[in-house]
């Protein structure tokens, strides 16, 4: 098992272009979906500032989440921990139309692959997943056991295809979330998880 430490985000990219080589895993359990409660909360920080989601209710298959940075709106998260949409006070909805990162119960050694229709950029964007294998990753102080996913685009327009945007997540069970993602994307900053908790926990600084 490799270790990913997570000084900076400089570290982070060229800790990338090194290649490191993830345990395979052939045998592993497959993994279910995280049970979340009532209360659960995740801290967040990219480059340019911190944030904290916490989980405000359930709806049948969703996790309804307030998000510090946002307060005039609610965000609800699927058994994938995808955000599918969000609400305005004013009763206002927003789809969000992105694939998951994860795809539970996910199994660590196969890879898969989704494809949507982006109006914007005229074409299908096929999103290419890749689960390479546990990694720690050193958060703070604590080493976090996490399943890395590789994830590459290739748009198609009139017959011919490109690449896209490449990125790299990190899924902890433990945290029951992505705790770090690297992106190529411009405008898509990456972020790293530092703290997560339950009601009882809010004082408990386990990422730092």
């Amino acid at each position: 098992m490799r270790r990913l430490a997570v000084r900076s985000f400089c570290a982070i990219v060229t800790l990338l272009e090194l290649l490191m080589v993830a345990t395979p895993l052939g045998g592993e359990e497959i993994l279910q979906p995280p049970i979340i409660r009532i209360g659960e909360w995740w801290e967040f920080r990219n480059s340019r500032e911190s944030w904290r989601v916490t989980v405000e209710a359930i709806d049948g298959d969703l996790y309804i989440l307030s998000d510090s940075r946002d307060p005039n709106r609610m965000y609800y998260m699927d058994r994938n921990l995808r955000i599918v949409k969000r609400v305005d006070k004013s009763g206002l909805e927003t789809q969000y139309a992105a694939p998951p990162y994860l795809k539970f119960p996910l199994d660590p050694n196969i890879s898969w692959q989704v494809t949507t229709v982006s109006d914007r950029l005229g074409g299908e964007v096929v999103y290419s997943f890749t689960a390479k294998g546990w990694e720690e990753v050193d958060i703070g102080e604590r080493a976090i056991r996490a399943l890395r996913i590789d994830v590459a685009e290739t748009i198609r327009r009139g017959g011919v295809a490109e690449p896209g945007a490449t990125e790299v997540v990190w899924y902890s069970p433990e945290a029951k979330q992505i705790v770090l993602h690297v992106c190529d994307c411009n405008g898509r900053p990456e972020w790293v998880l530092v703290n997560w908790g339950g009601p009882e926990d809010s004082p408990f600084r386990r990422g730092r």
